[in-house]
């Protein structure tokens, strides 16, 4: 039997197409699978947190340091109302989970796992939201989905998005970002990122590289240089972060003005002068429930901002 040669070469390239179609496929699913797990806690950070009260403020904080409790490796976030020091985070790579270590008042720290990135879609998670204005005990969240988006490093970054189950009351929407954290508060994995709430993730940082960005309440990001004594008020203390008729301001040093804004942006509260190393008591008992931010206002104009909710 003789084969024609157009049948011949026709044959021929429909077997290479088929060939190279299927040799492409097989490099996506190898590269796709090769990435592995995006850590969250391997550099140095800034994550930008941004709230909308009078105007938008966007506040700092970061990890650069790390240290040793007990022999157990531990990175020491900063800066924003983290400034004690004191919160402390580890991460297990192999199981893909991020812990945090807090002062547990006056009982010494108390460790807490916040993340795990290993949940796969339909599973619960118990949230836990310490020293945040959102409950601590957040309650069983289900998690709905996770989507992959290339991020401005080039990777995929899983996105997961969570929601309360049926017995849960607390109505939070939290969304986390492997290699971020929540996109709330990094101690709210719990919490729903809102501007005019508790805040928003706007811009985060690792090795001073933009990774994330979300401009939809600020104009650009701008990765900012940080010195420990120039932006953390040693000995300084504001508690609670969710205030029932007092809100208490503790050690640091002097300051000119304090301010309180509500979730509109007005201002519901002034007080003057506070003296450095006493406690200053705030009454909050005619406040109505909701999210608040707290500024203190030194002489040269420099200010520091906490945010609580009123019970």
């Amino acid at each position: 039997m003789i084969i024609p040669k157009d049948a011949n070469d026709s044959s021929l390239k429909r077997t290479i197409k088929k060939s190279l179609t299927l040799l492409i496929l097989l490099l996506i699913s190898l590269s796709s699978k090769s990435q592995g797990y995006v850590p969250m806690l391997d550099g140095a950070y800034e994550w930008h947190l941004t709230s909308c009260f009078s105007g938008c403020l966007t506040d700092v904080y970061y990890i650069n340091s790390d240290t040793t409790v007990q022999g157990v490796n531990y990175k020491v976030l900063d800066g924003f109302h983290y400034i004690s020091r004191s919160f402390l985070f580890r991460e297990e790579l192999a199981n893909q989970r991020v812990f945090l270590s807090y002062p547990d008042g006056g009982k010494g720290n108390q460790e807490v796992l916040l993340y795990d990135f290993s949940l796969s879609v339909g599973d619960s998670f118990t949230m836990k939201n310490p020293i945040t204005p959102f409950p601590a005990e957040g309650g069983l969240f289900r998690l709905d989905s996770i989507i992959p988006r290339q991020l401005l490093d080039g990777l995929n970054h899983r996105f997961y998005y969570f929601s309360p189950t049926a017995n849960n009351s607390n109505i939070q929407f939290p969304i986390w970002v492997e290699g971020i954290g929540s996109l709330s508060l990094i101690n709210a994995p719990g919490g729903t990122p809102d501007v005019l709430g508790a805040g928003k993730i706007s811009c985060h940082f690792k090795n001073g590289n933009l990774i994330y960005s979300q401009l939809d309440s600020i104009s650009a990001c701008s990765t900012i240089n940080i010195s420990l004594p120039e932006t953390s008020e040693l000995g300084l203390k504001i508690y609670p972060t969710r205030v029932k008729n007092e809100l208490h301001i503790e050690g640091g040093t002097a300051y000119n003005k304090l301010q309180i804004y509500n979730s509109q942006g007005q201002i519901v509260l002034t007080q003057a002068q506070i003296y450095a190393n006493q406690t200053h008591t705030v009454s909050t008992l005619n406040l109505p429930s909701g999210f608040y931010v707290l500024f203190l206002e030194k002489a040269n104009h420099r200010t520091l901002s906490f945010k609580f909710y009123k019970l």
